[in-house]
């Protein structure tokens, strides 16, 4: 009788080890994600502001100079949110020519469409990398006219976030393009981390065809609020 108790309490632990296990692959697969204190729900979001001047590159003459940004977004889930990119300042060429979102009447000032991203893995081995991957769905990110010339860009954007695994009031979102005006990173791990998937933004001017787009900045990710009060937390990877 004890042995066969013994043996039924082996099984039972046994199965509890096999079920912890499976819970921690489970929640392994959701990885990278805000950790709860940063969380919103779209009812209820994480506010936050995004700010820094920043460059915009392609293929055809007049990259674009935007001396300030100030962009808001909301974290309305484990992984994910929406932000709506606002830069001012914004001259194109050695002239100076003033550039505007074509729904703006406000000159020097390029805003995108309220676009959502998502949390991604850029790279999976030691260090792991981290990125937020903005209009991950695709579609138009912005429309901008400078002078005369109207430019439309799409796609998604990557940019790695820091610090991972350690909690802060504030993070840096980097947006790097090569000197090719390739964005950079070009790809990200999908949502269930098996396989990769290109991320190619991409400009037209007018007449042109799609040629490759990049944004160059460096900035920070901060003043984040929920329900008006301020909140602090880590990026778990």
């Amino acid at each position: 009788m004890l042995i066969s108790r013994c043996r039924s309490s082996l099984v039972a632990l046994l199965a509890l080890c096999a079920f912890a296990a499976l819970g921690a692959t489970s929640a392994s697969a959701f990885l990278p994600r805000f950790s709860s204190a940063l969380r919103g729900t779209v009812e209820s979001p994480t506010s936050f502001v995004l700010t820094g001047s920043v460059e915009l590159h392609g293929e055809l003459p007049d990259d674009i100079e935007c001396t300030s940004g100030k962009s808001v977004g909301s974290i309305t889930g484990e992984k994910s949110g929406t932000i709506k990119f606002v830069f001012t300042g914004c001259t194109a060429g050695e002239f100076g020519t003033p550039c505007k979102s074509t729904s703006s009447k406000e000159e020097r000032k390029i805003e995108s469409e309220t676009v959502p991203f998502v949390l991604a893995y850029t790279k999976m081995t030691s260090p792991v990398q981290v990125a937020l991957d903005y209009n991950h769905k695709g579609g138009t990110l912005m429309t901008y006219i400078c002078g005369s010339v109207e430019t439309t860009v799409r796609h998604a954007i990557l940019s790695p976030v820091t610090p991972l695994n350690t909690v802060a009031a504030k993070f840096t979102s980097k947006f790097e393009v090569s000197d090719t005006w390739t964005q950079m990173p070009t790809e990200n791990f999908k949502e269930n981390n098996e396989g990769r998937e290109e991320s190619f933004p991409e400009d037209s001017r007018e007449t042109t065809g799609w040629v490759k787009f990049g944004m160059a900045a460096t900035a920070t990710l901060g003043e984040l609020k929920h329900a008006g009060t301020a909140v602090e937390g880590s990026i778990e990877a």
